[in-house]
């Protein structure tokens, strides 16, 4: 895999999460002068963290929030559904979100206020947050529908359960979706720790690709660790989660982790927006389902590790015992295959497409009751042909072109 750069990429620096949604665990400043703490000594005036941990136990891991841009055409009724989301927003003022009755939609709120500049109206669903347009379809590259998934939902029914219940959502509401891109994802793993991680340790055993740090203490005690800026692209995060579930309510997590409380149970967490995922050639949930293993190889070995002070090389110190079990839950996320992340702006491979397609040929099916492969991409085939009937290839493939920087002058199939 390609070695991250500094993680202080500008641009889609994203926003915070949707209302309803905790916050992240509180963080200071950045650090000027590192504390000691409870087992930390000092030596020659420099903190000494020790060995760290000695004791561990994993739990769980997977991914903790998905945001997705979906691109969406609605049907005849969206007119009709307009009104009605109009008309909710306006008996919503001044309040925290009051009932609304959609058709075939089941315990929804609307909001007030939407997803500035580009929502107009914030729907809650028990699982998710729905931003939609006013648009009937998606414009350009900016989808006219913004979802995010909640935690609870990403945990208790898994990474397609969570997704479908939303593309249920919304074609119960009489939209077709294009397609979903992912446009902020967490990937999550939490170990319980006897006698939690210290500040001093981290930071005496820490190797990351950025230099800017922050943390939160109670008293002297270690809650959040943060590597990267709060508005950085990439960033990781390493709490303690057993104080945040009840600080959030998600008392919930006890039963994922199976322990009767959540004492010293300590979460280690990736956030990344899109200019991230682009650059690993994530583009739709399928490729994000396909590379989350690989995902946290990456991270928890290029972007930021715990490592022993035995090089002063440091990309050859040896990793710490407890970050190396940090990092082989890239086996329980899924397959490792060499996803390779690219800092040049550009587009996917053409295998990347075609296996896009290829994905999308079953559920495509499986919509028309299609069982055999012929018939099914014998029908796509068909249904491709006549949504370009009445646009024009080869104007979007000039505009393309252009884009991308790339000549528009072949006209023959090149090999994949």
């Amino acid at each position: 895999m390609a070695d991250f750069v500094s993680d202080d990429v500008e641009g889609e620096a994203g926003t915070a999460g949707p209302a309803g949604r905790p916050a992240a665990p509180p963080t200071t400043p950045p650090i000027m002068a590192v504390p000691v703490t409870r087992h930390d000594q000092i030596s020659g005036g420099e903190i000494v963290g020790g060995s760290g941990p000695k004791d561990w136990q994993y739990l769980i891991s997977g991914v903790d929030t998905l945001d997705l841009g979906c691109f969406v055409t609605w049907d005849g009724k969206w007119n009709a559904i307009t009104e009605k989301l109009a008309k909710g927003k306006s008996d919503a003022e001044g309040t925290q979100g009051i009932l609304l009755n959609l058709p075939a939609v089941e315990q929804c709120l609307i909001w007030p206020n939407g997803k500035p500049p580009q929502y107009r109206y914030h729907l809650q669903l028990p699982h998710a947050h729905v931003y939609l347009q006013e648009r009937q379809q998606a414009a350009g590259s900016t989808p006219n529908v913004y979802v995010s998934l909640t935690s609870e939902s990403l945990w208790k029914r898994g990474l397609d359960g969570a997704i479908t219940s939303v593309r249920v959502v919304l074609e119960r509401l009489g939209g077709r979706i294009e397609r979903m891109l992912p446009s902020r994802c967490d990937l999550a793993a939490d170990f319980r720790v006897p006698g939690g991680l210290s500040l001093a340790f981290l930071m005496s055993h820490k190797v990351s690709r950025t230099d800017k740090f922050e943390h939160h203490l109670t008293g002297d005690v270690l809650e959040t660790f943060r590597a990267g800026r709060g508005d950085s692209a990439i960033q990781a995060r390493i709490y303690d989660k057993g104080k945040e579930i009840f600080k959030s309510d998600k008392r919930w997590f006890l039963d994922l982790w199976m322990l009767p409380d959540g004492a010293d149970v300590w979460r280690i967490e990736f956030q990344l927006r899109r200019q991230i995922l682009k650059q690993f050639q994530i583009h739709d949930v399928e490729t994000l389902k396909e590379y989350l293993g690989d995902l946290w190889e990456s991270l928890t070995k290029k972007f930021f590790s715990l490592r022993l002070n035995d090089n002063e090389n440091t990309t050859r110190r040896t990793i710490h015992a407890f970050w190396q079990d940090v990092i082989d839950v890239s086996d329980r996320l899924g397959w490792i295959g060499g996803l390779n992340r690219q800092y040049r702006s550009g587009t996917a491979p053409p295998q990347w497409y075609v296996s896009h397609v290829s994905g999308c040929l079953v559920p495509f099916a499986v919509r028309l009751n299609l069982s055999s492969f012929d018939d099914a991409l014998d029908n796509l085939f068909g249904a491709v042909r006549e949504h370009w009937a009445h646009r024009s290839f080869e104007d979007r493939y000039a505009t393309e072109a252009i884009r991308l920087g790339m000549p528009a002058e072949g006209k023959g199939a090149a090999d994949v």
